[in-house]
């Protein structure tokens, strides 16, 4: 659990508080701070919170595989927020956040699937969102890769998977969908980052501006693993 010391607890939320002062703002209390920002009683400076909130598993302390990956992914996310916040921070300040929040999948008594869905803002005309996924064996106490473990080694997956793909986003995007858009988002292995096993299903989670227009926000697409029997590792067959 070392990636996870200090973000104990099913879940934790971290609060920073940054304190910027305007010349000539926030010392008069009749005056509003700009950018949404408020008056700090204790100095009279215009605050401008930060928050992170984070949430996962309470079962990670059993699976040193899963507590292992799921603690690689956090760092990461949380150490590029900041990365990002350092830039932002200045006279146009407002405020940021990330939130991780988490869904979970099973298939069968072994394989979990954890899901994390990240909303962060860091300044902007909005937020953004994404997705990180983990899989884990937890009786062989190990995480899987979907071209690795998922689907059979050197098989053509995209021959088999992506047009099952393209078909339900073609179907949930309607009269708004772009095949062009959604061929581009679809056509390499590395396109499908965030995924799960769940019951004879495969989900795929594709985040805003990858399979359409930011407006039309994210999406998922479950393939049952029946259809994509030539390629994926027969273990995974009902």
């Amino acid at each position: 659990m070392d990636q996870l010391r200090g973000i104990r607890g099913t879940k934790r939320a971290l609060a920073f508080l940054l304190l910027l002062v305007f010349a000539g703002i926030g010392r008069a209390q009749d005056v509003e701070c700009p950018l949404g920002g408020y008056i700090d009683e204790a100095t009279g400076a215009c605050a401008y919170g930060i928050t992170i909130d984070i949430a996962y598993p309470d079962w990670l302390s059993e699976s040193e595989a899963a507590s292992t990956a799921v603690g690689t992914v956090i760092n990461e996310i949380q150490t590029g927020f900041l990365s990002s916040l350092s830039m932002m921070v200045g006279p146009y300040f407002s405020g940021a956040y990330l939130d991780i929040s988490y869904e979970e999948f099973e298939h069968g008594a072994a394989l979990r699937s954890i899901v994390f869905t990240i909303s962060d803002y860091t300044g902007g005309a909005h937020g953004n969102t994404y997705f990180a996924s983990v899989t884990v064996d937890t009786i062989a106490n190990e995480p899987l890769s979907l071209a690795d473990d998922i689907f059979v080694p050197g098989a053509d997956v995209l021959a088999f998977l992506q047009p099952l793909v393209v078909e339900q986003l073609m179907i949930a995007q309607g009269e708004y969908a772009d095949l062009d858009w959604i061929n581009s988002g679809t056509d390499g292995l590395d396109d499908y980052l965030a995924w799960a096993i769940n019951a004879g299903t495969l989900e795929l989670f594709f985040p805003p501006y990858q399979v359409a227009a930011y407006a039309m926000g994210s999406f998922q697409v479950s393939i049952p693993v029946d259809d994509l029997a030539a390629v994926i590792n027969p273990m995974l067959l009902p």
